[in-house]
């Protein structure tokens, strides 16, 4: 809450453009008592943001939420107001038709993690076509989403999966619209307008590269190894595949904290 409010009042200093949003953010349903839900609420309302949280990760989630409050676990965030056109709920594997359907009705998002699933070994979501609103997400595994786009289609393909290539690009191209929902601004197109955020890649297509199979391409050939140059709101922060700045310093503070990261986790364990 206060990241937000913090948010809200750099923002009435006159500081634009702000590449800041934020979002109140929650673990999951079988952490959060409805004491929990309450203030999720009053913070939703107070700063106007969305809830993020994971959903049915993992199957207890369901049964937690049969087991305590006899109800499906997007029904009940529901009940506290909490699912709305800002909502951004992360997994969601074992959820019902009914909270699908919810979801839906709401016109909340749905974000899947195919790597994160993976990695965690918590089983596939077999119900992706049946969401009005899905994107693509890492859950930190890694913060490539041209390779994330890679995964979920490959792993859905093995799954028996129906969907192609075009499915996906569409489901990575759906971040525009989060970015829109929270930063009120419009993203994803080259038109007047529309944030002048642009990815350069260097892609010598080995077939042709059209409209019509631009998901293929994505899925069989491009990667992050393209990208060439990267503009942010008109400002380039990758130009000619180099930085605009130092970043050995950047890197060498980041080795270091996360070795005192690993060393109190090893503390702890």
């Amino acid at each position: 809450i206060l990241f937000a409010q913090q948010i809200d009042a750099a923002k009435a200093k006159g500081n634009e453009p702000y590449l800041v949003e934020a979002q109140i953010g929650a673990h999951a349903p079988f952490t959060v008592p409805d004491e929990g839900l309450a203030m999720l609420r009053e913070a939703v309302q107070v700063t106007g943001r969305g809830l993020h949280i994971h959903v049915a990760e993992d199957r207890y989630d369901m049964a937690h939420g049969h087991h305590h409050y006899g109800k499906e676990p997007i029904a009940r965030l529901d009940e506290f107001g909490l699912i709305d056109s800002k909502s951004l709920i992360a997994h969601g594997i074992y959820l019902s038709p009914a909270d699908i359907e919810l979801l839906n009705s709401r016109d909340a998002f749905l974000v899947h993690n195919a790597r994160s699933n993976m990695n965690n070994h918590v089983g596939y979501n077999m119900h992706l076509p049946e969401y009005r609103n899905l994107a693509l997400g890492t859950d930190g595994i890694g913060s490539d989403m041209l390779e994330e786009l890679k995964f979920a289609y490959f792993k859905h393909k093995d799954a028996g999966g129906a969907l192609w290539p075009d499915s996906f690009a569409r489901f990575l191209w759906n971040g525009n619209t989060l970015l829109e929902r929270n930063f009120g601004a419009k993203f994803g197109r080259l038109e007047p307008g529309y944030k002048a955020d642009l990815t350069i890649c260097d892609y010598d297509a080995p077939t042709p590269l059209a409209p019509r199979n631009l998901g293929g391409h994505l899925a069989f050939g491009m990667g992050s190894a393209s990208v060439n140059s990267m503009m942010v709101e008109g400002r380039m922060v990758y130009q000619d595949r180099e930085f605009p700045f130092d970043v050995a310093p950047i890197y060498e503070q980041a080795r270091k904290v996360a070795n005192r990261l690993w060393q109190r986790m090893d503390q702890l364990a």
